[in-house]
């Protein structure tokens, strides 16, 4: 039976076409967002578990960038530390030309000397990094750096100072036996009184000592810096194990998605047409008037 008031054929096919459309609207959100879980009405579990990553990553990302700024002050007092050994290397060949007794010559080498303990005090004093000196602290303190969490405990790594520059020094002494010798010795001026066969010996020796002191530290800090870089490769690796767990929970699949539009598209044209049919199929009752 045809009827004016209900037709059944289109009741189908209006629900169909919503639910088509509904469809169509998902994929193409999804396809614009470029995620199939954008929300927690998407899907409630997966987005609470997205949340969770999303925090870990932030998390770890905070971490990271403290360990990237530890590591800068370990590289920057490892390269004045390399600087102040090579320099001190040089001093230890200038003391060399030194000769006990009245010797005008020793004159000119301390001037050289001289040069090198500027050069020195300089590179300890530039080697700050983001207001961090591992060098010049004003005494020796501990450097604390968060590398992770234990059930939100946080695991630090320290790392405790050594103070070669005495800051507090309108000399700008290097401390310590061995440093001070080094950076601030009693001028050779090329009178017997000074220049002795002891006072020589005494400022070679401090060379050796003070060379050996600085080859330690380098070797400590340079040891620091790599178990920081260590920890920066592992946070990196663990971000990226993370994104890439989050990625298949939330993002969308672009082929999947553009083909569904396309079926979907060809679905809702099919439904105008039956539409179309059964609208068609109404006007045909004039028909039986005419």
């Amino acid at each position: 039976m045809v009827s004016v008031n209900n037709i059944g054929l289109n009741s189908a096919v209006l629900a169909s076409l919503r639910q088509t459309n509904a469809d169509l609207a998902t994929s193409q959100n999804r396809i614009a967002s470029g995620l199939k879980v954008a929300s927690a009405r998407d899907n409630a579990g997966v987005w609470a578990t997205a949340t969770s990553i999303r925090k870990d990553i932030a998390a770890q990302d905070g971490m990271g960038a403290n360990i990237a700024i530890s590591k800068g002050q370990a590289d920057a007092a490892y390269a004045a530390l390399t600087t102040i050994a090579d320099i001190i290397t040089k001093m230890q060949t200038t003391a060399g030309k030194l000769v006990a007794g009245a010797n005008a010559n020793n004159v000119e080498v301390q001037k050289d000397i001289s040069s090198y303990q500027k050069q020195m005090l300089a590179a300890v004093a530039n080697a700050g990094f983001q207001g961090v000196n591992l060098l010049a602290a004003t005494d020796a303190s501990t450097i604390t750096t968060a590398i992770g969490q234990d059930n939100g405990t946080p695991v630090n790594m320290t790392f405790s100072t050594t103070q070669i520059l005495n800051v507090g020094n309108t000399s700008g002494t290097l401390v310590g036996s061995a440093y001070a010798s080094v950076s601030k010795n009693t001028a050779f001026d090329g009178t017997s009184t000074n220049d002795t066969q002891a006072h020589i010996d005494d400022f070679t020796g401090a060379l050796s000592s003070g060379l050996a002191a600085v080859n330690t530290y380098a070797a400590r800090v340079a040891a620091y810096s790599d178990s920081l870089s260590k920890q920066q490769d592992f946070i990196t690796k663990i971000n990226d194990i993370r994104t890439t767990a989050l990625s298949s929970l939330v993002d969308a699949n672009m082929e999947e998605e553009s083909a569904k539009v396309q079926s979907l598209q060809v679905k809702q044209q099919l439904a105008y047409q039956a539409l179309s049919i059964g609208n068609g199929a109404a006007q045909n009752i004039l028909r039986l008037f005419q």
